[in-house]
């Protein structure tokens, strides 16, 4: 019977490795450096299970120590928060602890000792063009890897690496087997890579290395001002190719601004973002649109008032004049919309009253020579 329970207990601690369980484990407290770019939950957690290594580099806070202010307190939620906002799947992972205390490892630095601590630390090397000529290296398979991440040519991307990385990066591939494994998105500048070298069925070599990229896109520049909810056009843009970050506030490509509206005034020589354009209203609430109800080869035109504000491409909720019964349609263009039935008899079951429908108002189309 013991037997019985040591094998059940043992199967119990053993399910959730075997269902690829990630456990994330708050330290309550850490020393630090005082040089760190950001902090990731590797410094302030103990990570364990298959998403360790992408966990890991996860950014839970910018910047977080200063000679000022030499301590920090990171607490569960704000670890959740970034959790959440890096896409992590909560099904597989869970989260322990309530908070973890940062602290500076050295004295607050004198006037002299800071001087001579920025002499002594290197700058924070600046992205540059990668050669792809040559015997392969690591870094050559590093820098495509990341082209292709971006959606980018080769020619169109330069990168920032680690210099305490150099010497592995730049060792050539020979006839091993490098394994390249992104940890971020192609909305983020810096992702962590995990890249495993591999000779015959031995691995060498495992390194974590964060990349920190500028790619060369076609962006959208102002070329007169324009003012809040004024649609763009080519008049009013110049399409030019720079270098530019691809994180999350990336350039709008000319597709994506021209015939939308801008969301905010745009000034002449400011570069367009995504988030500074978007679709203008079809319609407001209140206003009346043609709306076209096809059911096979008969179309059924009548008008209707929006209850809401919509966009093209976006559903609305409409009212005829007259009646209780409300009904959905599709904004086409601006002031029309369409809706779509399985045949005559289903009208009034879509919503559609059959009063609003109108003898005069329904049509035929023909469908050519059988």
């Amino acid at each position: 019977m013991l037997i019985r329970i040591l094998v059940a207990a043992a199967a119990m601690v053993a399910a959730p490795c075997a269902l690829g369980q990630t456990r994330v484990m708050l330290k309550s407290a850490v020393k630090m450096e005082t040089a760190i770019d950001s902090l990731l939950l590797s410094h302030i957690a103990e990570i364990t299970g298959d998403g360790a290594d992408a966990l890991g580099a996860v950014e839970v806070a910018p910047s977080p120590l200063s000679a000022r202010d030499r301590w920090v307190t990171v607490d569960i939620e704000q670890v959740r928060g970034a959790l959440t906002k890096h896409g992590v799947n909560w099904g597989t992972t869970s989260l322990h602890g309530s908070e973890c205390r940062v602290r500076l490892e050295s004295q607050a630095p004198t006037v002299q000792s800071e001087s001579r601590a920025r002499e002594a630390r290197p700058g924070k090397p600046e992205p540059q063009p990668v050669s792809f000529t040559g015997p392969s290296t690591i870094k050559m398979m590093a820098a495509a890897r990341l082209a292709d991440l971006y959606g980018v040519e080769r020619g169109e991307i330069r990168i920032a690496w680690p210099v305490d990385d150099t010497g592995f990066l730049e060792e050539p591939v020979g006839g091993r087997r490098i394994d390249l494994h992104p940890l971020g998105v192609a909305t983020s500048a810096r992702v962590p890579l995990r890249i495993s070298v591999f000779e015959g069925e031995r691995m060498v070599a495992s390194k974590l290395v964060t990349a920190e990229s500028l790619v060369q896109r076609e962006i959208v520049v102002v070329t007169e001002r324009v003012a809040r909810l004024e649609l763009l056009s080519e008049a009013s843009i110049a399409v030019e190719r720079r270098w530019v970050s691809p994180g999350p506030k990336a350039p709008a490509t000319p597709n994506q601004v021209i015939g939308r509206c801008a969301l905010g005034h745009l000034d002449t020589g400011r570069v367009v973002n995504v988030g500074d354009v978007g679709m203008p209203l079809a319609v407001k609430r209140g206003e009346v649109v043609d709306v076209h109800c096809l059911s096979g080869t008969i179309t059924v035109r009548m008008k209707a008032r929006a209850l809401s504000d919509a966009k093209v491409g976006e559903l609305v909720q409409l009212r005829t004049e007259g009646q209780k019964q409300t009904f959905s349609a599709r904004m086409d263009v601006p002031r029309r919309a369409v809706m779509v039935v399985g045949g005559m008899e289903a009208v009034g079951s879509s919503g559609v009253p059959r009063s609003a429908v109108e003898p005069a108002a329904v049509s035929t189309r023909s469908e050519g020579p059988r």
